[in-house]
C-alpha cells in the first residue's frame, strides 16, 4: 500500500470526522429549534393529542433517521479505516523484499471509497433549512441571547428572527457580517469566526447566509 494511499485514507477520516461534528451541531440545533417547541406548546395547551405532523416536525424526523443510519455506517467505516491504516504502517516499516507487491487496486481502499462517497453523497452536501416557529426552546446558558436583528432578549436565535427574515432586509440591520454587530464593520471584529451551519463556510453569520 503507498504512501499515496494512505495519505487518502486519511483524508477520509478527516470527512468522516467532520461529518460526525455537523451532524451533531445539525441534530442539536434542528430538535431543539424544532420539535421541542412544537411538544412544548401542544403541552402548554393541555393538549392530549398528540403533535400534528407539519413540514418542520417531519424535516426533523426524517433528518433523526438518516442521521441515525449514518451514525450506525459510521462505526463500521472506521474500523475499516483503522485497519487499512494499520496495514499501510505494517508495510511501511517492512522491508521492500518481505513486502508483497499487489496487482491492481487494494479490495478494501475501493469498498471504503465506494461507502464514502455513497454517505457524502446522501448527507455531506444536505443544506439545513431555515425555520420559523412561533416559539423557540433556548437552552438555559442561552436565555441572555439576543436577537441581533430585532434585539428580542431569550426569544429566539437570530437566525429564527421572525421579524426579519429575507437575507436583504438583516444585511440592512448590521455593519458586521461575523458577529452581527451595529458599532464595528467586518474588518474590526475580533470575535472568532465560525462556520456557517448551512454552507460551512466561515465568512459570514449563519443568520445572513443565502
Amino acid at each position: 500500500m503507498s504512501a499515496s494511499i494512505k495519505a487518502e485514507l486519511h483524508q477520509y477520516g478527516q470527512q468522516l470526522a467532520t461529518l460526525k461534528r455537523h451532524l451533531k451541531r445539525k441534530k442539536t440545533d434542528t430538535v431543539e429549534r424544532g420539535s421541542q417547541s412544537e411538544v412544548a406548546e401542544t403541552v402548554e395547551r393541555g393538549s392530549q393529542s398528540e403533535v400534528p405532523e407539519t413540514e418542520e416536525t417531519s424535516s426533523v424526523r426524517n433528518d433523526e433517521e438518516c442521521d441515525q443510519s449514518v451514525e450506525e455506517i459510521d462505526e463500521e467505516l472506521l474500523d475499516l479505516l483503522e485497519e487499512l491504516y494499520e496495514s499501510a504502517d505494517k508495510q511501511e516499516k517492512e522491508s521492500p523484499t518481505k513486502a508483497p507487491e499487489r496487482k491492481g487496486p487494494n479490495p478494501k481502499v475501493q469498498e471504503l471509497k465506494q461507502r464514502m462517497q455513497k454517505i457524502l453523497q446522501t448527507v455531506g452536501t444536505r443544506n439545513l433549512t431555515r425555520k420559523f416557529t412561533q416559539t423557540i426552546i433556548l437552552r438555559p446558558e442561552e436565555r441572555y441571547l439576543r436577537c441581533g436583528f430585532c434585539d428580542a432578549k431569550g426569544e429566539h436565535y437570530s437566525d429564527s428572527c421572525p421579524q426579519f427574515r429575507t437575507v436583504e432586509e438583516r444585511r440592512r440591520m448590521i455593519r458586521c457580517k461575523f458577529c452581527l454587530d451595529t458599532m464595528h464593520s467586518s474588518r474590526n471584529c475580533t470575535r472568532p469566526m465560525k462556520r456557517c451551519k448551512y454552507c460551512r463556510l466561515e465568512n459570514h453569520h449563519t443568520a445572513i447566509c443565502a
